[in-house]
């Protein structure tokens, strides 16, 4: 297996960076107080799971709508990219796009195409990041749609924000080659809603697997959808229809969506269609495998409820069977809590924050490290050591594999950590732990010949993201017995990718 093969594989897809799942959150100032500390968790969240898919030298693809109008993506654009410095100083390019529809050839057209669809009476784009732009009249959406710097004007006064990383992330991919996708025939949602709801569909065979718990949330769901019309397909498609307030497409009496089904099962509903319409993205590019994970959440039974729903949506992958959902099963994503802060929220946000600044600090050595690629034929540590680590994979010699990610991983923690002290967390009322644990396990990336971006580890953090402590899921979680878990999110790992696919 040559290098080149090698390289040609190291594209990788986030759903975390989906613009609908997390809006930007509000500025603080005398009559708002501020972002929550679920807002920071998700954000938190997004960066982690980019950061490890840098960390294991891969690329992450970004689709148009997020690249525009995700504010996960847009913060931890910036926060990357501050650190890598100029693109005229690195040849690192850690995001690169994934263009789409007919007539966009650049990233500067798939926003005139964005902007002149926001009164589209068909296909209307509804901004999650700056929703004020249905609020302007089609004329000067047109000029707007023209001249890129009146845009970022205007998104200044309406938010300062965004503007800045707004204008980092359009000047990166303005001249950026985008992926050359291959798509393949993927999921519809229409016929997915429908073999939902379908007792004869290959899903309601997957869901009557399940534990008794899971069937009743299965169960739940297939009445939520069934409430809101699976017929009706476009409803569902327009995401931001199941997010706000506003009367549900064909529902007599005019109510929102959260008020015909409830809100949990709404949340139900909602992960559902999001997972389905990532998976409709992914498979769109075809050369990149996908990790699906779930929005941080709080409580024990949403957790789970949300768990289901995104299996049941990758239940009938090409890929790989869906897993039946065990109470037990390590998240990817936690935030614990000590008990004193449960009702913090303010502490609980500034320590998320402190999270989040930390591992910023470690980013400036692992993008010099994945700069450097070496002299001639002689590759540089960092790239020497993924190399390896995918030879493994692609082998499928498991004790291969795991000697050659124990080595990785040490390489890498080694250039994340050298800003931030690993403290022992006695003092701390909030920590964090990271267990990668749905997301590509060694064994499913040997039989897809894939090294997902992030990997079957255990990795725990106390007081900073990483320099971590790399050991097994099960040390990592035993550690924070006592402390009450506030958030956590799971995470799927699906090959979408062709093989032998290049980009």
């Amino acid at each position: 297996m040559t290098v080149n093969r090698i390289e040609r594989q190291r594209l990788h897809y986030l759903e975390s960076l989906d613009s609908v799942r997390m809006t930007a959150p509000r500025a603080a100032n005398v009559s708002s107080p501020g972002s929550t500390p679920l807002e920071e968790m998700n954000e938190l969240q997004s960066f982690l799971e980019v950061l490890m898919t840098l960390a294991l030298g891969r690329t992450v693809v970004v689709p148009q709508p997020y690249a525009f109008d995700s504010w996960a993506f847009l913060t931890v654009a910036e926060r990357v990219l501050e650190a890598r410095g100029p693109s005229t100083a690195s040849a690192d390019r850690p995001f690169r796009l994934h263009l789409f529809g007919a007539g966009i050839d650049s990233f500067d057209d798939a926003v005139r195409s964005m902007l002149v669809r926001v009164h589209d009476p068909e296909r209307p784009f509804v901004s999650s990041l700056l929703p004020g732009l249905s609020e302007l009249d089609p004329q000067r959406l047109t000029r707007m749609s023209g001249d890129p710097e009146s845009l970022l004007r205007w998104a200044d006064g309406v938010d300062h924000r965004v503007s800045a990383p707004l204008s980092r992330v359009m000047n990166e991919f303005r001249h950026l080659q985008p992926v050359q996708a291959r798509p393949r025939k993927g999921v519809n949602l229409g016929q997915m809603l429908a073999d939902l709801v379908d007792p004869s569909s290959a899903m309601w065979h997957v869901a009557t697997q399940m534990d008794e718990p899971s069937r009743e949330i299965h169960s739940t769901l297939v009445e939520s959808v069934r409430r809101l019309d699976p017929t009706r397909p476009a409803s569902f498609g327009q995401r931001s229809g199941l997010r706000r307030d506003a009367p549900w497409p064909g529902d007599p009496e005019g109510r929102s969506a959260g008020a015909i089904v409830g809100k949990d099962e709404l949340a139900l509903v909602t992960e559902f269609v999001d997972t389905l319409y990532n998976r409709v993205v992914a498979d769109s590019i075809g050369v990149a495998p996908a990790t699906f994970s779930t929005t941080v959440e709080l409580g024990e039974d949403l957790r789970r409820a949300r768990r289901v729903a995104q299996q049941l949506a990758l239940g009938t992958s090409r890929s790989r069977e869906v897993s039946v959902a065990a109470q037990d099963e390590p998240p990817l994503f936690e935030v614990r809590l000590r008990p004193e802060a449960i009702h913090d929220s303010a502490l609980v946000s500034a320590e998320a924050r402190r999270l989040l600044d930390l591992g910023s600090d470690g980013l400036a050595p692992l993008l010099d490290a994945r700069r450097d690629t070496g002299n001639g034929n002689l590759r540089s540590p960092f790239w020497d050591s993924v190399d390896r680590l995918d030879r493994a994979v692609l082998g499928g010699e498991e004790r291969e594999i795991d000697r050659a990610l124990e080595s990785h991983l040490k390489l890498a923690t080694g250039l994340l950590g050298g800003t931030a002290e690993l403290g022992t967390g006695g003092g701390r009322r909030v920590e964090l732990v990271l267990t990668a644990a749905g997301a590509g396990l060694p064994g499913i990336a040997a039989s897809t010949g894939v090294v997902p971006g992030l990997v079957g580890v255990g990795l725990a953090t106390m007081g900073a993201v990483m320099p971590g402590v790399v050991g097994s899921i099960s040390t990592g979680i035993g550690r924070w017995r006592g402390l009450r878990r506030m958030a956590s999110a799971f995470s799927e790992f699906v090959d979408v990718s062709p093989a032998g696919g290049t980009s």
